[in-house]
């Protein structure tokens, strides 16, 4: 079985960093979409880190994992 996770890396008004996953993804993702979806996000305020809003995107991955079931 293979999953995939999107993985994004927000940075907070103290510049520390705030990971965002979504796992089992089913659709196609593009460089793109996650862009404009990602600073969507931190334009409608709705992530904070402890308190501390989010302010921008630092970076996104894909991360591929594939998984065999033994049983």
């Amino acid at each position: 079985m293979n999953t995939k996770t999107l993985e994004i890396t927000f940075e907070n008004a103290l510049q520390k960093p705030f990971k965002f996953q979504l796992p089992k993804l089913a659709t196609t993702i593009t460089r793109e979409l996650v862009e404009i979806q990602a600073d969507k996000i931190v334009k409608l305020n709705i992530l904070n880190n402890n308190g501390t809003p989010i302010t921008k995107v630092k970076s996104a991955q894909l991360i591929d994992r594939n998984i065999t079931v033994l049983f």
